[in-house]
């Protein structure tokens, strides 16, 4: 069931992130003359560019299509860890080594809180 249209969509997202439409056409490559027809109502985007304006918000895109779903795209554990990859090879190797310290200072502490209930 759809409960709204795309253009509608496209004007949350800008008053969700509080962006201008230059923002958003960086963010997702959209050339500014595609979001003008969006907004207006004049085209609706293809797929692959649903795809982009989901993917450059982390939105699910049938939310951005118009249905009835959860805005947010729920992330699964394994787009998680390989998010959490992608980040932590960008560090340098002495800052991903303070990250792997952080964890391992983490599960300690939960070890030690689970044993202390």
């Amino acid at each position: 069931m759809r409960i709204t249209t795309t253009k509608e969509r496209i004007r949350e997202i800008l008053n969700y992130y509080n962006i201008k439409q230059a923002e958003f056409c960086k963010r997702t490559g959209i050339k500014s003359s595609a979001l003008t027809n969006y907004l207006k109502g004049e085209r609706e985007p293809r797929q692959d560019k649903v795809s982009q304006i989901a993917d450059a918000f982390g939105l699910d895109p049938a939310w951005v299509m118009g249905y009835d779903v959860p805005m947010k795209k729920k992330i699964e554990t394994t787009d998680r860890l390989l998010l959490y990859y992608r980040l932590l090879s960008e560090l340098m190797p002495s800052d991903q080594e303070l990250v792997f310290n952080q964890i391992d200072y983490l599960k300690e502490r939960g070890k030690k809180n689970e044993k202390d209930e």
